[in-house]
């Protein structure tokens, strides 16, 4: 969620600020969540609204059809996207003829996936399950892991638990593809604070790396007519040596990075870290 293809730390913000509005100078409630930040059904409700705009969801149709020609997919295979979201992607995939199944612990998100399965009249499994947890083993062609879903975890086995499911989930010489902002392009591009409009909310983030850049908290103030929350999204950097040495550890033989869905390289112009691990 934090790069060109990202809702947190993308080219759609307007401005940078220097500080948060004071919260006595709105009569919205004040609401808070507790717990992990991706625990939250709140934050992925107000966040869907940035991150899964119309413009993302015609991009998706472009990045699959990259994503096929990337892993050279064969027609009719199958496919598992895990943190699925409202499946932009995962119902791209079907609609190419894909057997596909989506997994996502956002009931939110899942709900309006399936809605938009009935009225394209595409077939999708979509599952509630926690990413941790969710394997199947040696069931599919191709597993994805895109836009920003990986590193949500504070103990990096917890991480690495999510990588080593996917292994698990891969037939023979399947590929796995997770595409995220690497650490390079957050340093090179970071912004410490901004803020947007969109759909009649407001949002204002803060940005707090970590000294060696190993990890984000980005503290949310986002408001609208009628409600006012603060809320967390914090996540793992991965620069690309990092993120080859996690996808060997658990298995995967050989691993490839891309700066692009087109197969540009991974430098220091690089839009994204894509990377391509086979088993």
């Amino acid at each position: 969620m934090a790069s060109a293809h990202s809702a947190l730390n993308s080219s759609e913000w307007t401005s940078s600020i220097d500080g948060f509005q004071d919260l006595s100078e709105t009569s919205a409630p004040h609401l808070h969540t507790s717990g992990e930040w991706h625990e939250s059904p709140i934050f992925w409700r107000l966040m869907g609204q940035k991150m899964f705009t119309e413009k993302r969801w015609q991009a998706a149709e472009q990045e699959v059809d990259q994503l096929i020609n990337l892993t050279g997919l064969p027609p009719g295979a199958q496919i598992l996207d895990l943190c699925c979201g409202s499946g932009r992607h995962a119902l791209a995939f079907a609609k190419r003829g894909f057997v596909v199944t989506g997994v996502d612990r956002t009931r939110y998100y899942l709900a309006k996936a399936r809605e938009q399965g009935e009225i394209q009249g595409i077939s999708v499994e979509f599952i509630e399950a926690d990413v941790r947890n969710f394997i199947r083993k040696a069931s599919f062609n191709l597993a994805v892991n895109l836009y920003n879903s990986f590193g949500y975890f504070k103990d990096e086995n917890e991480n690495r638990r999510v990588l080593l499911n996917a292994f698990r989930s891969l037939k023979r010489d399947g590929i796995f593809v997770i595409e995220m902002t690497g650490k390079e392009i957050f340093r090179r591009s970071f912004r410490e604070r901004d803020e947007t409009r969109l759909k009649g909310i407001h949002y204002r983030v803060h940005r707090v790396p970590r000294p060696d850049w190993s990890w984000v908290a980005q503290y949310w103030h986002i408001t609208t007519d009628k409600e006012t929350h603060e809320l967390q999204y914090s996540r793992r950097l991965y620069s690309g040596p990092e993120l080859i040495k996690e996808l060997r550890a658990v298995g995967f033989k050989e691993v490839v990075l891309y700066g692009a869905y087109d197969r540009q390289p991974y430098c220091d112009t690089a839009q994204t870290l894509i990377a391509v691990a086979r088993k």
